[in-house]
């Protein structure tokens, strides 16, 4: 049985970006790829362009860990509705991933092996929330620290 598929929203800052981001999708097979510009009244700062399409959790796992290691930047990954945001922030640098879940709970994810496997924590965080996302991570090797619920995250606070 196929994994279910859920909508993801990735946000970039550049056309050049939300290109790569979408010929990415297409080769993993990622389904209802669409590209726009954010004309809206309140968009995300910084953040005007959008990739949509669906995908499992090892296709959400998949582009997560791509942006991360072929931009350099850091990635937030807001789950907790239903569909899953994930933006691309070039201001931050290092690769970061940040997990928002559950009850905003908010894990980071650092120190990214190259063998690091995402897709365990990817589907936990959707699946479970981050507290669960958190082991999933500490299991795989992963650095990981819980962030304080006030502090803002850029792209959803």
């Amino acid at each position: 049985m196929a994994e279910p598929e859920r909508r993801i929203e990735i946000r970039v800052d550049s056309p050049e970006a939300s290109q790569e981001v979408a010929t990415y999708l297409k080769e993993q097979g990622a389904g209802d790829i669409e590209q726009s510009e954010d004309v809206g009244i309140v968009p995300v700062i910084g953040l005007p362009f959008v990739i949509a399409a669906l995908v499992g959790a090892a296709g959400l796992a998949s582009i997560v860990v791509y942006i991360a290691r072929t931009f350099g930047c850091m990635v937030v990954v807001d789950a907790r509705g239903d569909d899953i945001k994930v933006n691309r922030h070039c201001e931050i640098r290092g690769g970061r991933v940040i997990l928002v879940a559950g009850e905003k709970t908010k894990i980071e994810v650092s120190e990214i092996s190259p063998l690091f496997d995402f897709t365990a924590v990817a589907k936990t965080a959707v699946e479970q929330g981050a507290e669960a996302a958190k082991a999933a991570a500490e299991a795989a090797g992963a650095t990981v620290k819980v962030l304080v619920p006030d502090e803002p995250v850029p792209g959803i606070d």
